[in-house]
């Protein structure tokens, strides 16, 4: 299963309570990501290599994530607005959009220098990312409104894995 939206949607928040709830693995694709390039974050990546080289290992981690075992892939917030992404995944795992407005997911995000696209005015940042991506979010095999207790939204995750893809 993969979790995607915006930053601050809580997909890394999410996915452990869900793996924990369906009794599998989970793995946070960022992180994948930076320990497959060696790197110290995705900003380092971001800032000495550049935003495709990025997006290339991502695609590539994913794509190995998928081969794996079953588990609970907190996708980065930008993977699912690549093209081809989303789509190409779909045979292989159930995606799940965790829907959010851009001022919930700015509010929980704030300024961070953790997120390159969101270290200055995160508000309107968040308002573009989300008018760009929400077309690709929306393409996922369900919606879960994830503005409530990651507690609750974990629940109707795991609630729709059951359903649509037999968890």
């Amino acid at each position: 299963m993969i979790l995607v939206g915006l930053p601050g949607a809580g997909k890394s928040t999410i996915a452990p309570l869900v793996a924990g709830l369906l009794h599998a693995p989970w793995h946070d694709l960022d992180a994948a990501v930076v320990e497959e390039l060696g790197a110290v974050s995705v900003s380092e990546i971001f800032r000495t290599h550049g935003e495709a080289t990025f997006r290339a290992a991502e695609q590539r981690t994913m794509l190995r994530l998928l081969d794996g075992p079953p588990a609970v892939i907190a996708a980065g917030g930008g993977w699912a607005a690549q093209e081809g992404n989303l789509v190409g995944a779909s045979p292989h795992a159930l995606s799940i959009y965790l829907s959010v407005t851009a001022e919930v997911a700015a509010a929980r995000v704030g300024g961070s220098a953790e997120r390159p696209l969101l270290a200055e005015a995160p508000a309107g940042r968040m308002r573009q990312l989300l008018a760009h991506r929400e077309p690709w979010y929306r393409l996922a095999g369900a919606e879960v409104a994830a503005d409530r207790r990651p507690e609750i939204v974990a629940t109707e995750v795991a609630e729709a894995a059951r359903r649509l893809a037999d968890w």
